[in-house]
């Protein structure tokens, strides 16, 4: 949560509408997984359905914020926001791996949508991990706690 909302903060700052959402969202994710937390050292067993709830929805808020990433990418800009010494770092690096500086946009979209496209999956693979884990515990929990 202290990340989310450090880089939404930025990113509200920036004039960055989406992440900024996003980041405001995964805030509001992570504070429904402790007030289910919460509720289970509360002795009620229903706070599993809120850190399940958490869960999925953090997962739909970074699939999407990827998804988003991926297909709205500006590799000028990105290139702008770089320092210029490790631009031309790039630069040089880029052409003797053999690409013309017309192929540098190409070259950044596709890393791009790597990296994001890995998000995804890391969190498809972690929140849903862990929804499923907590989900699984929801009968042991009751009967713990007298349910």
């Amino acid at each position: 949560m202290i990340f989310s909302g450090f880089f939404a903060i930025l990113a509200a700052m920036g004039h960055q509408g989406p992440p900024a959402i996003a980041g405001a969202l995964a805030i509001g994710m992570g504070a429904c997984e402790l007030h289910g937390a919460s509720e289970l050292r509360h002795g009620r067993a229903g706070g599993i359905r809120w850190m399940v709830g958490g869960e999925l929805g953090l997962l739909l808020v970074v699939v999407g914020y990827a998804g988003w990433m991926a297909t709205h990418f500006d590799p000028v800009v990105f290139q702008q926001q770089l320092p210029e010494w490790y631009m031309q770092r790039m630069e040089h690096d880029l052409r003797n791996a053999g690409l013309s500086e017309n192929e540098f946009p190409t070259f950044w979209r596709f890393v791009n949508r790597v990296a994001y496209s890995v998000v995804a999956f890391v969190t498809v693979i972690y929140q849903g991990g862990l929804a499923f884990y907590y989900h699984r515990r929801t009968a042991t929990a009751k009967l713990v706690l007298g349910e």
